[in-house]
């Protein structure tokens, strides 16, 4: 975390920058994943070896994943156990979508989302920020954004059914924190999707995190329709974006989609890797 507060403080100092990356280059093997995470995405002079110790860990847990929604999670949940990782940050969530399939949204997808993110939701300051890209990034590399950060998401969906029954299109717009109780059932139990609890921060209910309740959404809307046939009978689209790097809980919950809904192809933007990769080196 020392290189993370030297890079949210703006600290230019090469000698100290090339020293944090001497060192982590000397105990590259010995650093936690979480870490590695946070580490990848401080640019630091030793990215390529921090991307090269990254790339299996996110591959493993890829791996690691259920193939069918009837496999036991058991053996999940001991890897993500024994990982301790609750979010694999920017860049190494790139790899985890890599490994799933996950292609990125359209390039003009997240103006659009923080368009709909301000009429949905009415956060002026949040949709200025996002379309200018800069303020954000100095936001998200900011000390505030570690303490309190507002994450939200944006889906726009358009589903076709196989046996000749209307589409399920439309866009959505939701925050962290906030369920709407009359589109979602505040029972996650009969849910389409289910959450996990993160080794880290196990007390965080993620199923109140925003991606996760776009997801649910619009698989319980191809099964209210077709059932468990939606598996087979559902082909289209989705694109999802989320402001900030998907916690392990989002990226099972994208996974899960996949399984309920193969044929539906599935693109996600992660605005952080937009804020932070984009335009902070300027």
């Amino acid at each position: 975390t020392t290189a993370w507060a030297y890079r949210s403080l703006g600290v230019r100092d090469q000698t100290l920058l090339q020293a944090i990356s001497d060192e982590v280059r000397r105990k590259l093997h010995t650093i936690e994943p979480q870490s590695l995470g946070i580490l990848a995405d401080a640019k630091l002079a030793c990215q390529d070896d921090i991307d090269e110790a990254l790339k299996p860990l996110a591959r493993r847990f890829v791996e690691a994943m259920p193939k069918t929604l009837r496999e036991p999670l058991d053996n999940f949940l001991k890897h993500i156990a024994e990982l301790r990782v609750d979010n694999f940050g920017c860049w190494g969530t790139r790899h985890v979508f890599s490994y799933m399939g996950i292609q990125e949204a359209a390039p003009d997808f997240h103006r659009r989302a923080a368009e709909q993110i301000r009429k949905s939701l009415g956060d002026g300051e949040f949709v200025s920020a996002l379309m200018g890209l800069e303020k954000q990034a100095d936001h998200a590399l900011s000390c505030a954004a570690l303490v309190h950060r507002r994450v939200f998401s944006f889906v726009e969906f358009s589903v076709q059914f196989r046996d000749g029954r209307g589409p399920l299109e439309g866009s959505v717009a939701r925050e962290n924190g906030r369920r709407d109780r009359g589109q979602l059932n505040p029972d996650l139990s009969n849910g389409p999707l289910r959450p996990l609890s993160s080794p880290i921060s196990g007390l965080v209910d993620r199923g109140l995190c925003s991606e996760f309740q776009l997801l649910s959404r619009v698989v319980d809307g191809a099964r209210r329709e077709v059932g468990d046939a939606a598996c087979d009978l559902c082909h289209g689209h989705i694109s999802l974006f989320v402001s900030t790097a998907p916690c392990v809980s989002c990226l099972w919950a994208l996974r899960q989609f996949q399984l309920h809904l193969p044929n539906v192809e599935l693109s996600v933007t992660n605005g952080e890797e937009l804020y932070l990769y984009s335009v902070v080196e300027r």
